[in-house]
């Protein structure tokens, strides 16, 4: 994709809808395209002389083309150009070919007088109606050369249109092939003072150490739990839950006690397995099943209701090994095993901890009444994982409010709709292809998310998305895809969810899903929604989400809702 200056997409593009269109067209440029957009500009030499470029594009082997952009209804009569406004239908006279001159000989004179050591670039002009069909229709001006008329139909290849105006000015004038250095001095010149947004991969570099410290400022609630050998511990996704769970099991550890350390989730359990912490043994609720009663023939959705049978009946609970057990994620576990595991804990004087995300408990319908009736309730406020913006979507999805934002801010989350297998594919190749050739990220630092399960999304395995191999489990150069279910606990520095539906976000467990997913993301979120509910009914799932709030009955309203950019 090209690069715009400024970065951030226009919200109303000067009220012209031509400009907007034309905007859309240019981003179809490849990333050796700079483009300005509403440059304005004061006269060098005459500073009462003022002006505007709608576009200016500029590439180091073709040149800068200026366009002047006229939308709505046109006519040329008796030597005047007149534009007509289709919606208030006012008319007024236009000049179009002199206003692009005017720029361009402007723009000229600008880099005349800042660069002497290399010769300047081809400077030319075309205009744009992105309203009308006018190449075919009409017999144009002497002014108006065919080449640089672009019309409705050059909005469908940009770069065809665009290479059609150059190459009409370069038989006029000599291009002139710049290197990267006096490229970059002709930016320079024409915007000195533009903000130039670093690649994510950078600001990730930057964000760590604000992460870190404030991880460190979490870990202060563990000297409280010195002397306290029981407590339930409630944060919010994001929070720090399983970085404290780790520093509390080394602490233990580390007086040569031995931990067991246990999650629901077998991908979190694997990634934790790598911390190699001594004394500490990691498991999940299955894999400590098959370690305490040895293999089973049960299925595996009922294995858990057989190892809570058996812990109670037939375990001997002089043979339990664990002086002490840190449970992380515990909302998804039962309050049988709970009970249970406490018990064993309890026997040998040990500590008991659990960790917790009333707001997670994806796995069935409630939270155990065990942590609800704990006498120890500790509370994190403090995100350590997202940027601000990731962190207030993913609360907003589920309603939260008056939850504590960090100070790391990053891009606001996107949701991109589709209604077809098609579209979902597209918005999959444009995130993948953003990711890692715009914001230079790793394969392993991207992850895609189902909200339903592999099998059932439309992702095919055996295709490349944005040129890039996807892998339901975690290998180098490959993007991982797995389910929300699968991924929780994890995180990653950015995730597209697919699968969500727009439909499902009244129900309280498809949002609680939602919220798992979107609080996975560190740095950057997109959201692809499946648009299954009409404009019409909108408004009724907007209120059943959020009863309490007043929002427009449109993507809007689901914009101000959960605090997203929306593509209409």
């Amino acid at each position: 994709m090209a690069v715009f200056i400024p970065s951030v997409k226009p919200e109303d593009f000067n009220n012209s809808y031509g400009e907007m269109k034309v905007y859309e067209a240019l981003r179809s440029l490849n990333n050796q395209y700079i483009v300005f957009y509403s440059l304005s500009w004061v006269g060098v030499n005459d500073k009462r002389t003022v002006g505007e470029a709608d576009f200016v594009v500029l590439h180091p082997e073709k040149g800068i083309i200026v366009i002047e952009v006229k939308s709505g209804e046109i006519e040329y009569k008796n030597g005047e150009w007149i534009q007509t406004n289709t919606k208030s239908g006012k008319s007024k006279k236009i000049s179009p070919y002199v206003q692009a001159r005017k720029s361009q000989f402007e723009l000229l004179e600008r880099l005349e007088l800042a660069i002497r050591n290399f010769r300047l670039p081809m400077l030319c002009y075309c205009a744009w109606f992105p309203s009308v069909d006018i190449l075919d229709k009409c017999t144009l001006p002497p002014e108006s050369p065919k080449e640089i008329t672009l019309d409705k139909g050059s909005l469908d290849n940009a770069e065809k249109a665009i290479n059609s105006a150059y190459d009409y000015w370069s038989k006029k004038y000599r291009a002139v092939k710049l290197n990267q250095t006096q490229f970059q001095k002709v930016v320079s010149t024409l915007c000195p003072h533009f903000h130039v947004v670093p690649k994510l991969k950078t600001k990730i570099e930057e964000m760590e150490e604000a992460y870190i410290q404030l991880t460190n400022q979490q870990v202060a609630l563990l000297d409280f739990l010195e002397e306290q050998k029981t407590a339930v511990i409630h944060g919010l996704a994001g929070t720090g839950k399983t970085v404290l769970a780790l520093e509390k099991a080394k602490r233990i550890a580390a007086q040569d006690e031995s931990v067991l350390f246990l999650c629901f989730n077998s991908f979190l359990k694997d990634t934790l397995k790598n911390t190699a912490i001594p004394n500490v043994t990691f498991h999940n609720a299955h894999s400590l099943a098959y370690e305490v009663m040895g293999p089973s023939d049960v299925n595996i959705d009922k294995v858990l209701q057989e190892f809570e049978e058996f812990l109670e009946v037939a375990f001997d609970a002089e043979s339990w090994e664990y002086s002490n057990i840190i449970v992380d994620e515990g909302q998804d576990l039962d309050d049988r095993l709970l009970n249970r595991l406490y018990e064993l804990v309890k026997r040998k004087n040990g500590c008991f901890y659990v960790f917790y995300d009333r707001n997670q408990y994806i796995m069935k319908n409630k939270a155990p009444q065990w942590i609800e009736d704990a006498e120890c309730r500790l509370v994190l406020h403090k995100n350590c994982r997202n940027t601000a913006e990731v962190f207030k979507t993913s609360c907003s999805i589920m309603g939260l409010e008056n939850v504590t934002y960090n100070e790391i801010h990053g891009e606001v989350p996107a949701a991109k709709f589709y209604t077809t297998e098609d579209e979902l594919e597209k918005i999959v190749d444009a995130f993948i292809q953003h990711v890692i050739v715009e914001e230079e990220l790793d394969a392993e630092d991207i992850v895609i998310l189902t909200a339903k399960s592999t099998d059932n999304s439309w992702i095919d395995m055996s295709k490349e998305y944005g040129g890039m191999k996807l892998s339901t489990q975690k290998e180098k150069g490959k993007i991982l895809f797995t389910t929300i279910r699968k991924f929780k606990g994890l995180e990653a520095e950015a995730i597209l969810v697919i699968d969500a539906s727009m439909a499902s976000l009244v129900k309280p467990e498809e949002r609680r899903l939602l919220y798992v997913g979107c609080s996975r993301a560190k740095n950057l979120l997109n959201i692809a929604m499946l648009e299954d509910v009409s404009t019409d009914e909108m408004g009724d799932y907007l209120r059943n989400i959020a009863p309490n709030r007043n929002v427009p009955k449109n993507k809007k309203g689901l914009k101000r809702l959960l605090n997203i950019t929306v593509d209409k």
